[in-house]
């Protein structure tokens, strides 16, 4: 049987910070960045798990680029509660951002393969 009482007391400290709240806002690091989607709260995310809302906050790291691996290990501090519709725009515009880091890598290395100014 596994002690997962580390985690609930993370899960607790990062969800008290925003008092059982969605963590998502327009000051806050690590929210899903979309003021559109929170146009009508001034861009914070009102979402709160309860009569009506099953879906539990997802505690994830501040940095949406911080690897499975490390976020294990990162204390309260280093966390952010998300809802669930905040967390998946957030994952999405971090594979967007990415994937046009990769873009813009490969296109500098197919350039300098064929350098023409050379000739």
């Amino acid at each position: 049987m596994h002690d997962y009482s580390d985690l609930d007391s993370r899960y607790a400290a990062v969800t008290a910070r925003t008092d059982g709240a969605c963590g998502c806002g327009p000051d806050s690091p690590g929210g899903c960045g979309s003021r559109k989607a929170h146009a009508r709260t001034a861009s914070s995310c009102t979402y709160r798990p309860g009569a009506g809302r099953p879906e539990p906050l997802v505690v994830v790291p501040i940095d949406p680029d911080t690897p499975l691996a490390v976020a294990a290990g990162l204390g309260p501090d280093d966390l952010i509660a998300l809802c669930r519709a905040c967390y998946t725009t957030r994952t999405n515009a971090a594979a967007a951002r990415a994937a046009a880091r990769h873009a813009e890598r490969l296109a500098a290395a197919q350039t300098s393969i064929f350098d023409f100014d050379a000739a």
